[in-house]
């Protein structure tokens, strides 16, 4: 019924995926929506979006994922106060694969992934690099993760 009404609202979107979409879906359900029925979204509502589906899926970049998210991540403009929280370089971390996109600030957060990811998976690689701002789709610390996106 939602999809009937023409180009969807903030509030359709949120009520889509709070009620019908499992977030392993989110990325595919997401690309979906933009793509093929449009939204009447606010540059801040698009993120906020984004940003909130992101944090709500996990392994992101498992199998198609990681290809969703970049169409995802280039469907709008990037705004700048996505990143002003960092300086313009930083040290960040990964427990896994460098191709992954989610990255931390925090090496305690990195070590507790990576920790979880060697019970799950065994032998994982644990990353380290430098970045720059200019690198990151965004910043967030919604999970108290200081997590930084990051498509390498």
């Amino acid at each position: 019924e939602i999809l009937s009404n023409g180009r969807l609202t903030a509030d359709d979107i949120e009520t889509i995926f709070l009620s019908y979409v499992d977030k392993a879906y989110f990325d595919t359900e997401l690309v979906y929506l933009l793509t093929q029925h449009g939204a009447e979204l606010t540059l801040d509502e698009y993120w906020e979006l984004v940003i909130g589906c992101w944090c709500r899926q996990e392994f992101t970049t498992k199998g198609g994922r990681g290809d969703n998210w970049k169409i995802i991540f280039n469907h709008r403009e990037k705004p700048s106060y996505l990143v002003e929280e960092l300086p313009e370089t930083f040290i960040a971390y990964r427990a896994g694969e460098a191709s992954g996109f989610s990255w931390t600030l925090d090496k305690e957060v990195a070590d507790f992934f990576h920790q979880r990811f060697e019970e799950e998976f065994g032998d994982i690689p644990m990353l380290t690099r430098t970045f720059s701002r200019n690198d990151v789709v965004f910043y967030t610390n919604i999970r108290n993760e200081k997590e930084v996106v990051i498509i390498t």
